[in-house]
């Protein structure tokens, strides 16, 4: 995937994104690289005064990082900054997100840490207060996700393995972690980049099974955190979501069914407790996109076909004809009927009246409005028709569809009709 448009534009929507989900704060600095102390919330000029400031190796940039590059830059007041390094220019732009923990603070952490910094009296408590605002979040998990938005920005992203720095408060400089840097394997980095778009492409193309075998071993090897605590294992489900919604973008479906379904999910991660019920919800997230992929790409329809059928998922609430349709796209109706019919196997009608029922169906299973409020969003303002049209499509009425789904799945007696709940994306549970 690729995005039309400069870091700077898009860095409103990385910011939030990353408040989002994982709570952090972001700055996007472009030189003279005014106001650094915004990268650790001026706690060493807090703590050290006005002569010590933001780490000064931030001025010069491209001599210690040429080109693009993610930096993982972790104190020795141990928190964590990361640095996105957007250009190759002499004084480039980049990102700041930060500051964030990865453990939670207790008497014996502030001790060894204001030991370390040889900090004592007011600034261990001063430095306690810093912590008790500050974020926890996982670095490689904030660092995998700004790799993948970024890629989508300034392609050659998805290639680099983040640069792990320690700064050393009392030195005032950064230490090159190389035995870490040392221990990267490239060929492990390489699978990664290889089911990471395995994943993708079989996302794409509706290809479940191939798309949960490539899941797997791409989970896998970015570490899931399925010990986690609850916390961070719904902020990783939430990227793994902006992800998948993110990959749809370039396929040929309306961005109207891909924010429903992407709302849908990111509704149901916030509200799921359980620690198991969240381990299990990337395939079932993925079976979704999947099935979304499958069924509103309309790959083998024509351009207009596929905006009328946009057009009619969006509006179902509203007027809706042939002739409400052909004068829209500016088609003789004769014209648009039939070359709809011969591209979906349906007359233009029929489709109406099946989508709206689809509508129907769903505000039954996932809403408690009532069987006439439904009836008037899905764009049927006579309750008698709408029962007829429900009853024929489905095999009973809404009062007894409803009624049929909160009977426990081994109870139900078997039904009937043209339409039913199987034809519809499976609710995540």
């Amino acid at each position: 995937m690729k995005l039309s448009c400069t870091p700077r534009e898009a860095f409103p929507l990385l910011r939030q994104l990353l408040y989002d989900s994982f709570q952090v704060d972001s700055w996007f600095f472009s030189w003279p690289y005014e106001q650094l102390e915004r990268i650790d919330h001026s706690i060493r000029k807090t703590l050290w005064g006005d002569s010590f400031h933001a780490p000064t190796e931030f001025r010069d940039l491209q001599k210690n990082f040429p080109g693009h590059n993610i930096i993982l830059l972790k104190s020795t007041l141990r928190f964590f900054n990361i640095i996105c390094i957007l250009s190759s220019d002499p004084h480039p732009d980049f990102i700041s997100v930060g500051p964030f923990r990865e453990q939670e603070t207790n008497a014996s952490f502030l001790t060894s840490t204001a030991r370390e910094n040889r900090l004592s009296g007011e600034a261990v408590s001063i430095l306690q207060t810093f912590y008790s605002s500050m974020p926890l979040a996982d670095p490689d998990s904030v660092v995998s996700f700004l790799s993948h938005f970024l890629s989508a920005l300034l392609p050659d992203y998805d290639r680099l393995p983040p640069v792990h720095v320690s700064f050393s408060e009392t030195a005032q400089k950064l230490i090159f972690d190389q035995e870490f840097l040392l221990s990267q394997n490239a060929g492990h980095a390489e699978q990664y980049a290889r089911e990471y778009q395995e994943t993708i492409h079989a996302l794409c193309s509706g290809d479940v099974d191939a798309a949960h075998r490539s899941l797997r071993s791409w989970l896998a090897l970015s570490g899931f955190p399925e010990e986690s605590h609850t916390g961070r294992l719904r902020r990783h489900l939430s990227i793994l979501n902006e992800l998948f919604a993110a990959a749809l973008l370039s396929c040929p479906i309306h961005p109207v069914y891909i924010r429903e379904l992407a709302h849908k999910i990111q509704t149901r991660i916030d509200s799921t407790e359980n620690h198991e019920a969240l381990c299990a919800l990337p395939g079932k997230i993925l079976r979704q996109y999947c099935f979304l992929a499958k069924k509103e790409s309309h790959s083998g329809c024509s351009p207009l076909t596929r905006h009328v059928i946009d057009y009619i998922h969006i509006h179902l609430s509203e007027e809706l004809s042939l002739s409400v349709l052909a004068e829209k796209f500016n088609r003789h109706p004769a014209a648009l009927s039939g070359s709809f019919r011969k591209e979906t196997g349906m007359t233009v009608t029929a489709w109406i009246r099946r989508e709206r029922i689809r509508k129907a169906v769903y505000y039954l299973n996932a809403s408690s409005l009532g069987i006439r409020e439904i009836a008037s969003a899905v764009g049927f303002h006579d309750l008698g028709y709408f029962s007829r049209v429900f009853r024929t499509q489905t095999g009973m009425s809404p009062s007894d569809y409803r009624k049929h789904i909160l009977v426990p799945p081994a109870e139900r007696p078997p039904v009937s009709g043209q339409i039913f709940l199987s034809e519809f994306p499976p609710t995540i549970k």
